[in-house]
């Protein structure tokens, strides 16, 4: 359980995080899927994050304070609620509240739900659910995103679990959870090998999130093994329907076809070329491509 606050005020008063979050300033962005803005994008400053726990507050409080005629504070800053939140994750969560930018608030935010997953995924996802009055869908998202993000890290296969049981209620929340789980397979893919994040896809039942899946497999696959991931294609069969972004699928072929040596596979992938020329205006939307055993593919737009 977490800790609870210190009860240390900066010279404002504590918001709630409920308050905080219901900020017009929050409330007035897009809400969309576009990520929240790098920090990168400012320059780091070489002063190490203070771990004496007293000596952490009082720097927090105070950097909470000049934030605003310091922006390059802000690095520092989230790195030091990152660490306070190994210890105290809801005082490191009231503090971020305090932020008066909505961009940097909700960056440390989304850093401390991350740190807090890592080691307590439960409480971290139930503080985001008793705490989404007032949020747009994208910030609410975005604090999903970190939280399973640190969950993944420790405990990838829970995670995935627990990502499934997110809603499919709409084409949104769709979005969030495929974006979700396909982060986590895209990661698997890549430190544990692609055999591995197929072993864990072949475990899920048959879905659209599945095929969502298969499609961000295939792409982390083109781009290490692209004659791999064309043969996993063909060897998919005439009952799987993918739901592919035609770019990856053209991407494949282009990198593929010169290496392939199986003749079935060769014809079927010639077959699924021709077809996307010939339908050209395809190719910047989804479509459903059905890949029989024998003949050419069925490619029909998805709306």
């Amino acid at each position: 359980a977490a800790n609870q606050s210190s009860g240390i005020e900066a010279e404002r008063p504590i918001k709630t995080s409920s308050q905080s979050l219901a900020d017009p300033e929050t409330t007035d962005r897009p809400a969309e899927l576009a990520g929240t803005e790098s920090m990168a994008d400012l320059p780091e400053t070489e002063e190490p994050v203070e771990t004496d726990p007293i000596a952490l507050r009082e720097s927090i409080l105070s950097n909470i304070v000049d934030l605003s005629n310091n922006p390059q504070l802000a690095d520092t800053l989230r790195k030091q609620l990152v660490e306070l939140a190994k210890t105290s994750p809801i005082e490191a969560l009231e503090l971020s509240s305090q932020i008066l930018s909505p961009r940097f608030r909700e960056q440390a935010t989304n850093g401390v739900l991350r740190e807090w997953a890592g080691s307590d995924p439960m409480s971290a996802l139930q503080w985001i659910d008793a705490n989404s009055d007032g949020l747009t869908r994208s910030v609410r998202n975005e604090q999903l995103i970190a939280a399973y993000a640190g969950f993944a890290q420790n405990n990838l296969q829970a995670a995935l679990l627990s990502a499934g049981q997110l809603g499919e209620a709409n084409s949104y929340e769709l979005r969030i959870k495929s974006r979700i789980m396909g982060d986590m397979i895209r990661t698997q893919a890549e430190n544990s090998g692609v055999v591995a994040a197929k072993q864990s896809i072949e475990q899920m039942p048959d879905s659209e999130i599945r095929n969502r899946l298969i499609t961000d497999l295939i792409d982390v696959w083109a781009g290490t093994s692209p004659t791999e991931a064309a043969a996993y294609i063909s060897s998919l069969g005439n009952n799987v329907t993918m739901i592919e972004e035609n770019p990856i699928v053209m991407r494949i072929l282009k990198d593929a076809m010169s290496r392939i040596q199986n003749r079935k596979v060769t014809h079927i992938f010639k077959n699924i070329t021709t077809k996307l020329k010939q339908n050209y205006s395809l190719v910047s939307k989804r479509s459903i491509i059905t890949l029989p055993s024998e003949g050419p593919p069925i490619i029909s737009v998805w709306l």
